[in-house]
């Protein structure tokens, strides 16, 4: 009887020291002593940014975030408190926990989670998708003289239904994904369970966006009218299959900077340029209204916040209108050529 007791005790005892430990993580980790909440903080042998990281006992743990980039094998990343100091080599997809201890008597449990690199980079679609990649960037040049622009206009009505599409599919994929509030680059951040799909979606929306600027240069050439917005259209593409590969929270995800800009440019140009080709007439007005809706992106800077996902749409629902308008257009007009050629 008391030896079923002692064990029953025993038991109890423990199960109540795991819940103590499983509440106060951290017993048994680094600890960097701190006198001042300010904490200054290094990322990758970079310069301290005084204040960089602000000690928070409440926040249990606090993390700090690290993003992907392409190549590195660890980053380097220095916490340095007013007495004390802890480094770390992280690597992707792994996690460092350690605690300040604030005043020598406030514990605060602090996480370096280095996010891993895109889910794509590791995929079995990666290697084919990079092979398809090429073969049309080839066979493109290869058969460059001989390429009828007629088909490839078509992309240009494609692409944004794809695209639309994309945006639909991929946040109930998601799941908590508010299109008002959230960018498009949110649907495949790293980590969400929609970021394969949406990488391979938006890599179809630029190949369709490429083949629809080589049909636009082709048919510009052929009309005779300035070839520069169908090069400047090139950066849709270009933009779409990056955002692709670097994912958001890679750290290369933002390096093209304001190249999508570039189209609004294009968008504009396509008004002035055309200006003597009657034909023309119709998409040059459709090019100034795009250009209009694309420039609402900028409403970014007027302090609406809570919705930037509306306002980026703006410039995407701008893009549709420019590439259906200049498709439809471009596409009557190389028909119409075909048959007088034909007559």
């Amino acid at each position: 009887m008391l030896h079923t007791l002692a064990c029953a005790f025993l038991l109890f005892t423990s199960a109540q020291v795991s819940d103590v430990q499983a509440e106060s993580p951290g017993i048994d980790l680094p600890v960097v002593r701190a006198n001042s909440s300010s904490v200054a903080l290094s990322v990758d042998d970079g310069p301290f940014m005084d204040g960089a990281w602000h000690l928070n006992p409440a926040v249990n743990p606090d993390v700090f975030r690290i993003g992907s980039a392409l190549p590195y094998g660890t980053k380097k990343i220095v916490f340095r408190t007013d007495v004390d100091s802890i480094s770390f080599n992280v690597e992707a997809g792994n996690e460092y926990d350690f605690v300040f201890l604030l005043n020598e008597n406030v514990r605060c449990h602090t996480r370096i989670w280095a996010r891993p690199n895109p889910a794509i980079w590791s995929s079995r679609l990666f290697g084919p998708i990079c092979l398809g990649l090429l073969t049309i960037g080839v066979l493109v040049v290869v058969r460059w003289r001989t390429l009828r622009p007629r088909p490839l206009l078509f992309c240009g009505m494609l692409a944004p239904i794809v695209f639309w599409m994309t945006t639909v599919v991929c946040a109930v994929v998601r799941g908590n994904y508010n299109h008002l509030e959230n960018v498009i680059s949110q649907l495949g951040e790293i980590g969400s369970r929609a970021e394969v799909l949406t990488s391979v979606l938006l890599i179809a929306v630029s190949v369709l966006c490429f083949l629809f600027c080589v049909g636009f240069y082709k048919s510009s050439k052929q009309l005779g009218c300035s070839v520069t917005p169908a090069v400047l259209s090139l950066s849709m593409p270009l933009s779409m299959l990056w955002a692709a590969i670097f994912p958001a929270h890679n750290d290369l995800h933002g390096m093209l900077g304001p190249l999508p800009l570039v189209l609004n440019t294009g968008a504009l140009l396509a008004y002035f340029l055309w200006r003597k080709h009657e034909a023309l007439t119709y998409v040059r007005r459709w090019s100034l209204v795009s250009f209009a809706f694309m420039m609402l992106l900028f409403l970014i800077f007027s302090g609406l916040q809570n919705y930037d996902g509306l306002i980026q749409r703006f410039w995407y629902f701008g893009w549709s209108v420019w590439f259906v308008s200049l498709s439809a257009t471009f596409e009557k007009l190389s028909t119409e050529g075909a048959r007088g050629k034909t007559v």
